[in-house]
């Protein structure tokens, strides 16, 4: 089968494309990036970054404050945030403060070129079992949005509103993911200092079905209105397959 070269362009235009990881594949280094419009902002963002909080020596949380991080069904702790824990949210205050204010470092989270600070849980669910971020969980909403009103509703939401009074030309990117994707029902950030960067879990090949292709439109919308930003979305390639 032979193909002329061709130009050609999105419609509706995406403002912005990028591939990752481009070099895994043949057809992936022939694949085209874009970049510009309202989201060209962030192009350095850290989506994963404070994985190893707990461990860290400069702001030395793992001795100074453990129980900012989150318990297990065990009752041990790992090295994802209680998010539910106001002690966690004055941590990430400080090290947002000493990130922006003294050029500290802060293991991704801020972003002093961008002006952006990420929020993002680890490469993993949000299953905090201490007491406090159960009380804040929505089962119902399991299995993709039952953790939300936990990361986004309480600790986004407070970071919001303290970041908007003292750094109001920076902003805020999260990232809702494996059981955070769903929106919570009346969440909002008024102050605009938000955006979502949406990563969706079924697979680019599953959007061929109405239903699930309904419903990653339907995210992206509800996002969009909860942050009254544009919205970033990531579609995997890899999945299904993968499974």
């Amino acid at each position: 089968l032979r193909v002329p070269q061709v130009e050609w362009r999105d419609k509706p235009v995406f403002a912005m494309r990028a591939n990752y990881p481009w070099w895994a594949s043949q057809w992936g280094r022939y694949l085209r990036d874009s970049g510009g419009g309202p989201v060209s902002r962030y192009p350095n963002l850290h989506v994963h970054p404070a994985g190893n909080l707990n461990h860290e020596t400069n702001f030395n949380f793992g001795v100074r404050s453990p129980d900012i991080f989150e318990i297990n069904a065990d009752g041990k702790r790992n090295a994802q945030l209680c998010w539910g824990n106001p002690k966690a949210l004055e941590a990430y205050k400080e090290i947002v403060t000493a990130g922006i204010e003294k050029g500290a470092q802060t293991y991704g989270i801020v972003d002093r070129w961008a002006k952006t600070v990420t929020v993002s849980q680890l490469d993993q669910g949000v299953h905090c079992h201490c007491e406090r971020c159960q009380k804040l969980y929505d089962h119902s909403k399991a299995p993709n949005g039952d953790a939300s009103p936990c990361i986004w509703g309480y600790f986004v939401k407070n970071l919001s509103e303290g970041m908007a009074d003292k750094y109001p030309d920076w902003h805020i990117v999260i990232l809702p993911y494996h059981n955070t994707c769903g929106c919570p029902e009346g969440l909002t950030f008024p102050r605009g200092n938000v955006t979502a960067m949406l990563c969706t879990m079924p697979g680019l090949a599953l959007l061929a079905q109405d239903g699930c292709r309904r419903h990653e439109e339907e995210l992206m919308r509800q996002w969009q209105k909860a942050t009254g930003n544009p919205v970033q979305n990531w579609h995997y390639i890899c999945w299904p397959a993968d499974k």
